[in-house]
This record gives C-alpha cells, sequence and structure tokens, in this order.
C-alpha cells in the first residue's frame, strides 16, 4: 500500500503510477530474494562444479537482468493496465491477448537482441557439424541456415543447445562446453 501511495503521489498520470509501483515492487523483492538468489545460483552451483564466474561477472549478469526485466516489466505492466481499465469486464481476455503478445515478442527478440547481451555468439563454420545439425533442422521444419555457438563456458560446466526465435530469428546454438566435451554423434 505505502508502493502504491508513493506511486499516486508522484503525478496524477495512472500509466507513471503503475511504471513507478512496478519499478519499486521489482527492486524491493530483489533486494530480498538476493541471499537467497546468490546462494542458489552462485554458490551451490560451484559447490557442484557447474559454475565457472566470478562474484563479480556473475554480479554484472544479475544486473543486466535486472534492468532488463525493470524495462520490459514496466511496458507489459503499463499496457497490461491500460488494456485492464478499458475493458472491465472482458479484463480476461484482453489481458490474456496482452500476456501471450508480449510471450511472442520476447521470444521474437530474445536470440538477437537480449541473449547476445549475455554471452558472446559466432557462426560455427565446421561443416561437420554444421551439416548435420542444420538437415535435421530442416527436416524437422526449423527454417535455420546457421549454426552458431556462444561462449558458455565463461558462465558454465554444463552443455547445452536449443533452438530459439520465431518467425524468422530462428536460430541454432551450441555451447562450447558441448563443442568441447562431446563427440560429432552426441552433438
Amino acid at each position: 500500500a505505502k508502493m502504491r501511495d508513493l506511486a499516486e503521489r508522484v503525478t496524477r498520470f495512472r500509466p507513471v503510477h503503475v511504471a513507478t509501483y512496478v519499478v519499486q515492487f521489482t527492486l524491493v523483492t530483489t533486494v530480498l530474494s538476493f541471499p537467497l538468489t546468490v546462494y542458489q545460483f552462485f554458490f551451490r552451483e560451484h559447490q557442484y562444479g557447474l559454475a565457472t564466474q566470478t562474484f563479480g561477472a556473475w554480479m554484472g549478469d544479475q544486473l543486466k537482468n535486472l534492468a532488463l526485466g525493470l524495462v520490459f516489466g514496466v511496458v507489459f505492466m503499463v499496457v497490461l493496465y491500460a488494456v485492464l481499465r478499458r475493458a472491465p469486464r472482458t479484463w480476461w481476455i484482453w489481458g490474456s491477448a496482452v500476456s501471450v503478445g508480449a510471450f511472442v515478442f520476447v521470444a521474437l527478440i530474445s536470440p538477437v537482441f537480449i541473449a547476445p547481451l549475455f554471452n558472446t555468439y559466432t557462426t560455427l563454420d565446421d561443416p561437420r557439424v554444421s551439416g548435420p545439425i542444420l538437415s535435421m533442422a530442416r527436416a524437422n521444419g526449423i527454417p535455420a541456415s546457421e549454426v552458431y555457438v556462444m561462449d558458455a563456458s565463461r558462465q558454465t560446466t554444463r552443455v547445452s543447445a536449443n533452438v530459439s526465435g520465431f518467425l524468422g530469428t530462428e536460430r541454432i546454438t551450441l555451447n562450447d562446453n558441448l563443442l568441447n566435451r562431446t563427440t560429432l554423434p552426441e552433438i
């Protein structure tokens, strides 16, 4: 209630109320959950030999994540609450539509604009590896034309690969641990 009251004192414009509240709420919950987050995602990961980042690098990634969460969270909630105010009887339909639209938007931009903020992506130039992967992708309806490698070893020891993107931003990504620690058939 105090966060709401403060947000309402800032200005009389409702979108600014929502934005101010979202920023306050996000920062408070981040600070309150920080000790558990550090334990769970930094110390435990290191105890099990799954993490390679220093605390400073890990904190840098956490701050980037927080900044993205604030930007996208504010925009999403301002739009959502504007829709809810305009459709009080059918809010659940329009709220769902806005939520799905936001999810599609993030899925669309994530591989191209968000993921590169955390890792470096390069094109896999080895046709012995990329050829069979692209063949398998085409056979399964994935319209990717290149395979990318990300420098995940700077953060983790895990092996991983994924297909991400939507509507023309699809990309196949292998992490460098996968390439360095597994055989071609395993890849």
